[in-house]
């Protein structure tokens, strides 16, 4: 059996050693520009914005995955629906402008500096149309400030057998809420290339169509000219609407009224396409200006949407307020103003 001078003497030179190790592990991770591991500092070589076809954002599972159609990004996981154009502008942005490396090291520093197999590992990959991984990029946990205020950020790009800090906050690139990555804007229409306008509600409608003489309003047996004034000021405001907030994939779309809602607008442009609002109940709540929220779907994906009581006064147009018989209210003009936070779900 050891003796209790022996036990003492063992778990000293334990402790000895993982101090040891930690103060060497420190040292090299501190080290300046003339440490062993630190090179000079140099340029990634990014693909061409044109070339990437798709973008993973988050942990190696790829929670957001987003697809360029036709010139325009969408999110294709974990739902679909339209890409916020900030959003797609900034990680366009990583490509046109990458950050500057200033430090590498070898990937044995990896936990040191947030890169460790155990840590949360956001991931950064642009694919191209055939999938194959164009550039790629673990980010870690760990950030630091630089010269005039840079924020620096320990990054493993993909394969290449090293760890760099890039003059960039790119953990903010990554980790960010699933909502703020999605496109608020109702509707993304040319207000000036919009023909046609059909409301739906349960008790009849209207539709107005755009002549060579301006705008003409059927509803029923009732035909005559649309207010110009009151014809745009309800397109612009449908198409400058934004929502306060998404409500989860996992609500009930009948549940909120999507199913049977109490109006659906369709617009419908000169080249044939088209885009619908369904207007569903009230929410429980209100935003931070103590107005009512209501559900929203689009229809072009049937999302569930929360917005303000503005969008919902503009679906429920009459027919008398669109040929000038009725008093406007003036809500159609702030229904775009109102960007107040609401509840953000995936």
């Amino acid at each position: 059996m050891m003796k209790p001078f022996g036990i003492a003497l063992a778990l000293l030179v334990i402790v000895g050693s993982v101090w040891l190790l930690v103060e060497r592990e420190r040292a090299a991770v501190e080290e300046g520009a003339e440490g062993v591991e630190a090179h000079a500092a140099g340029e990634w070589v990014f693909p061409a914005v044109e070339d990437a076809a798709r973008i993973e954002v988050g942990l190696r599972e790829a929670i957001a995955v987003f697809e360029r159609t036709d010139g325009e990004w969408w999110m294709v996981l974990p739902l679909r629906d339209r890409m916020d154009p900030d959003s797609a502008r900034e990680l366009e942005e990583l490509l046109r402008e990458p950050p500057v490396i200033d430090r590498r090291r070898p990937l044995g520093d990896a936990h040191a500096l947030g890169l460790g197999m155990n840590s949360r590992r956001p991931a950064l990959r642009y694919l191209d149309a055939d999938g194959e991984v164009l550039v790629g990029l673990v980010v870690g946990s760990r950030v630091e400030q630089g010269d005039a205020g840079r924020v620096l950020t320990w990054v493993e790009p993909e394969g290449a057998g090293e760890i760099v800090r890039a003059g960039r906050d790119l953990r903010s690139v990554v980790e960010r809420d699933l909502g703020s990555f999605r496109d608020r804007q109702l509707l993304r229409v040319p207000v000036e290339e919009v023909v046609r306008v059909d409301r739906i509600t349960p008790d009849g409608g209207w539709v107005m169509i755009r002549g060579e003489d301006g705008w003409t309003l059927v509803a029923g047996d009732r035909r005559e000219a649309a207010a110009a004034d009151r014809v745009d000021a309800l397109l612009r405001g449908l198409t400058m609407a934004r929502a306060s907030g998404f409500l989860p994939q996992s609500s009930d779309r009948a549940a909120h009224g999507i199913e049977e809602p109490r109006a659906e607008v369709t617009i419908t442009l000169e080249e044939g396409g088209t885009a619908s609002l369904l207007l569903g109940d009230a929410l429980d709540g209100e935003d931070e200006g103590g107005a009512t929220r209501w559900a929203i779907g689009r229809g072009d994906t049937l999302l569930l949407w929360a917005v303000p009581a503005e969008v919902r006064a503009l679906m429920m147009r009459t027919a008398d307020w669109l040929v000038g018989a009725e008093e406007s209210d003036g809500m159609e003009e702030s229904a775009g103003e109102d960007e107040s936070a609401g509840e953000d779900g995936g």
